[in-house]
């Protein structure tokens, strides 16, 4: 007597072979993200994971906390507040663990998006012009 269905065991090899992801029903996953939405994004939500990570008064305030504890200068602080640029992934990392994993994906989801509503936002459409 066999413990595991073949058609299951078929399927786990499918999904830790095959590229990509796959559905419980063999069918593959695929997601193309939109590079400027994804970018804008990310770049919105670290702006406002800084301002709850270091409080001020003023966007020069957070920006000199932020800088001090990320290890860059006011200036590029200055520049991920106004969305300027993006922070490398440490910097999300060390403000990320400045908030607590709570607080960041609180912020992740701030306006009550799920995840399938955030992958259409910022998925490549299909078919434009």
């Amino acid at each position: 007597m066999s413990l595991i269905d073949p058609s299951s065991l078929r399927l786990c090899f499918q999904m830790l072979f095959q590229s990509g992801s796959v559905y419980r029903d063999g069918r593959a996953k695929s997601f193309e993200a939109n590079r400027v939405e994804s970018r804008d994004y990310a770049r919105a939500r670290f702006a406002v994971m800084m301002v709850a990570a270091f409080p001020g008064n003023t966007p020069g305030e957070i920006a000199e906390a932020a800088a001090k504890s990320c290890g860059v200068s006011k200036r590029q602080a200055e520049n991920w507040l106004k969305c300027d640029s993006s922070p490398a992934f440490e910097h999300v990392l060390v403000v990320g663990t400045i908030l607590g994993i709570w607080k960041t994906m609180e912020i992740m989801t701030l306006d009550g998006r799920s995840r399938e509503d955030v992958a259409a936002m910022i998925g490549q459409r299909k078919g434009r012009s």
